[in-house]
């Protein structure tokens, strides 16, 4: 049913809501930014509705906050690549400082202490005096599926990244991406491509070139993959070698704390408008 679920029916149920509810209320973009701004939030004062998709949020916001005039709702999206394009968004609709909410916590110390948590600390040392550090090989192995995304975006040519299968493309040795691999990979996985393997190969070399920041293309989901293979294949302790991606993300978000939240441009941005409109939003630091 979700998927049938209109900006105008998701209107009405904050309509609905804040009949019943006098304080604020927060549009998330799907049940894990629920459970992790959750964690966040002044639970007596505020509650969470989901809206199954970033551009429903932003509907959502647009129709309560600019047609209907309430003042007491606000959304919170994922960057994805707005920070590539440098699209910007207006209050009462916010961004995450990173690609998405995933990746502002692999930014944090949260990725070392789940790699804490999990890593045969042997294993890990000795593949960081091969490669070096292990954040920065994850980071630089999910760095071309982002860039990808981005030039599939540019250049209109509709490319599926959908049930990627990383082990087609990174090393299980050093985490390595292997972008001619890669290019085969979404190519393979895309329906009537409309892009041979080599031209998206001869287009990657010249994005690769532009050298983005990685917080605006890393996504979290393709560094929480990569980060999965070194646990199962290279330094992953006995209780990692069966872990799914999502319980590593799940781990991720159990470990990220108020404190590291509280350290983003989100969480300042988000409270200096909760607070200029008298608003409750998050607990305390203290």
């Amino acid at each position: 049913m979700r998927e049938y679920l209109t900006v105008s029916d998701i209107a009405n149920n904050v309509s609905m809501m804040r009949s019943v509810f006098g304080g604020t209320l927060l549009v998330v973009e799907g049940p894990t930014d629920h459970r992790l701004y959750g964690k966040f939030i002044d639970r007596n004062d505020v509650r969470t509705i989901i809206a199954h998709s970033k551009d429903n949020v932003k509907g959502v916001i647009k129709e309560v906050a600019g047609r209907r005039g309430y003042k007491d709702v606000l959304g919170i999206i994922d960057a994805d690549l707005d920070l590539l394009f440098k699209n910007r968004v207006s209050p009462p609709l916010f961004r995450t400082d990173t690609r998405d909410a995933e990746s502002m916590i692999t930014s944090s110390d949260s990725f070392r202490e789940v790699l804490w948590e999990y890593a045969d600390q042997e294993k890990l040392a000795h593949f960081e005096s091969r490669y070096g550090n292990v954040i920065e090989r994850i980071e630089d192995a999910a760095y071309p599926v982002g860039i990808m995304m981005y030039l599939s975006a540019v250049e209109d040519l509709s490319l599926s990244f959908k049930d990627l299968e990383f082990l087609d493309f990174i090393d299980r040795h050093s985490l390595k991406c292997d972008i001619d691999d890669l290019c085969k990979a979404v190519v393979r996985n895309t329906a009537a491509p409309s892009i041979s393997v080599r031209e998206l190969r001869l287009l990657m070399d010249e994005y690769m070139a532009e050298k983005h920041y990685v917080d605006e293309v890393c996504r979290g989901h393709d560094l929480v993959a990569v980060m999965a293979i070194g646990l199962k294949f290279i330094f992953g302790s006995d209780n990692a070698m069966h872990l799914k991606n999502s319980a590593i993300g799940s781990a991720l978000r159990l470990s990220y704390d108020f404190d590291q939240f509280s350290a983003t441009q989100l969480y300042a941005d988000t409270k200096a408008w909760a607070d200029s409109n008298g608003l409750r939003l998050w607990r305390s630091l203290h």
